[in-house]
């Protein structure tokens, strides 16, 4: 190739990447494409969790919701939801509805709070209908995390840093059966929260669970420190979480736990069958040799 040929090829070349990297509508593409698949209008995943329990949320204003304030007396069984839908996405802008919904099983009352967020996909950022901050989402992750990498979680002004400590082992579901997760946690930490205007002092820690497909949030043992629910006054609803339905393909559950459930539960079935026919064989025998004698 002559020095003329090469010298129009890059300078075509150079017009071809200007052209697409300053307009806007690439720009938009690659935001598009950071965003997960899986996520677009209509989008939910919902959370449940049964348990016995008297405190049932926490508020960052240190108030509580205890059992007693939705009419009854007694700790008893409470059912909690928690719902997020994704009602539009924007570019990489998503708004989403958080629903919360305590139901008390044994006295069939109910109690429900609802907020509309908007959340920034490729940062994790919450803010609410008015534009106030309110932290990042725990909801789900980016995929490709590795063992050690850094995290962060938390409110405005006090975010803290998770770590990926764990990843290729598997959890229960019990709608989606055995699904593969990685996990991030963060020790407790002291953090001062600002909220309407006061500042209030909390600890924050937490375990969450991800599938590992989707990196959507699969299990936390309590939902604290999450950035939609601060657009509701809430530091933690104190319950177990674990995913209850979703329209998200999370993939086949895996067949092999299920399969090493079944053979832990078989040794003992055996063992009571052996023991059975044992004793049934010695019986028989018995009765047998007093036949024979009483002949």
């Amino acid at each position: 190739m002559s020095k003329r040929a090469l010298y129009a090829f890059c300078f075509l070349l150079y017009i071809f990447l200007s052209t697409f990297l300053i307009n806007s509508s690439w720009f938009s593409y690659l935001n598009v494409e950071a965003t997960p698949l899986w996520l677009k209008s209509g989008t939910y995943v919902e959370f449940r969790s049964e348990r016995n329990a008297f405190t049932l949320i926490e508020f960052i204003n240190n108030s509580e919701l205890l059992y007693e304030d939705l009419g009854s007396g007694l700790k008893g069984k409470t059912l909690f939801i928690l719902r997020w839908e994704c009602l539009s996405l924007n570019d990489s802008v998503a708004e989403l509805e958080i629903a919360v919904k305590l139901v008390l099983v044994e006295d069939n009352r109910s109690f429900e709070m609802f907020t509309r967020v908007f959340v920034d996909v490729n940062s994790r950022d919450v803010y609410s209908v008015n534009g106030t901050p309110c932290g990042k989402t725990m909801l789900w992750l980016p995929t490709n995390l590795e063992v050690g990498d850094k995290v962060v979680f938390g409110y405005p002004e006090c975010y803290v840093e998770g770590t990926v400590t764990d990843k290729e082992y598997y959890i229960e579901t019990p709608s989606y059966g055995y699904q593969k997760c990685f996990e991030v946690k963060f020790d407790r930490q002291p953090v001062k929260i600002l909220y309407k205007n006061e500042t209030y002092t909390h600890t924050l820690w937490n375990l969450l669970n991800y599938d590992l497909d989707t990196g959507i949030l699969i299990e936390t043992p309590r939902l604290m420190g999450e950035g939609s629910l601060y657009a509701l006054g809430i530091f933690q609803i104190a319950s177990e979480m674990l995913i209850y339905d979703t329209n998200v393909d999370l993939g086949p559950g895996l067949i092999w736990p299920e399969m090493l459930d079944v053979l832990w539960a078989v040794p003992p079935i055996l063992f009571f069958v052996f023991v059975f026919f044992v004793v049934y064989w010695r019986r028989r025998k018995r009765r047998r040799i007093a036949r024979r004698r009483g002949k």
